[in-house]
């Protein structure tokens, strides 16, 4: 039975690229359906558009979505005319001066997607203090991090030139910072911020989809691993802002 990310066939995408998003939209998107629902979202490094596209299609009523690379950006035009397409609008731009601005506007969101960047970061704290300050009573963060007991953050390069790795930080610069933070680290930065973390069961998935062109990440016996985490405001919590207890 074709899923919901069929429709990228028709965009160039390979069979297995399809099925580990159809995979992930099951463990991303069909857990959260009734809190997508009738939500602001904000989606953050948004590639094509794919996942806002997803959310919207999921029964969001506005999508605010950001992505570093403008060429990548102007494929979101080729996909469908439907009206999940038209709840969403994507920018370029650097996602950090992009929320600096949304909280600077008083903008608020009930949802806040952050798929696949958060380990192509360094500044994993404000960006989490961001989510806070933007009102989120959810955020889903789909990554790569450390399974270890330490709370560390481990920092490795990675060449720009490929679209699904960081941005480059000034012209003609060849390789960015991976940041891959432990969970201990993420846990401890969420609940400082109010954030109860819950993770997202990946069990339910067939042995036959475990493989390195699908979903193998999620499953991987090595200290770095894929893992999905909901993180929701804890009841009483007060606003900060990200400046909030920063002394001169």
């Amino acid at each position: 039975m074709p899923g919901f990310f069929e429709f990228l066939s028709e965009r160039g995408y390979e069979s297995h690229e399809i099925k580990r998003l159809d995979i992930r939209w099951d463990h991303i998107i069909k857990p959260f359906l009734p809190e997508i629902e009738g939500a602001r979202v904000l989606d953050l490094a948004s590639h094509d558009g794919r996942w806002p596209y997803a959310f919207a299609a999921a029964g969001a009523r506005e999508v605010i979505a950001v992505e570093g690379r403008a060429e990548t950006v102007a494929q979101f035009a080729d996909f469908p005319d439907t009206d999940a397409r038209r709840r969403v609008n994507l920018s370029a731009g650097n996602l950090f001066d992009f929320c600096r601005d949304l909280v600077a506007r008083g903008e608020k969101f009930d949802v806040i997607g952050i798929l696949g960047v958060f380990y192509h970061i360094m500044d994993h704290n404000l960006l989490l203090t961001y989510c806070r300050e933007l009102g989120a009573k959810l955020v889903i963060i789909d990554s790569l991090f450390m399974d270890v007991p330490e709370s560390m953050i481990l920092v490795k390069t990675e060449p720009v030139k490929r679209d699904l790795n960081a941005i480059a930080a000034f012209e003609g610069q060849k390789r960015g910072i991976q940041g891959i933070v432990s969970i201990p680290a993420f846990r401890e930065m969420a609940e400082l911020l109010e954030f109860s973390v819950e993770q997202v069961s990946w069990e339910d998935v067939d042995a036959e989809f475990r493989q390195p062109r699908l979903v193998k990440d999620y499953f991987r016996a090595k200290k770095k691993r894929r893992y999905t985490f909901a993180l929701r405001r804890q009841a009483g919590s007060s606003a900060a802002s990200p400046n909030s207890g920063a002394q001169s």
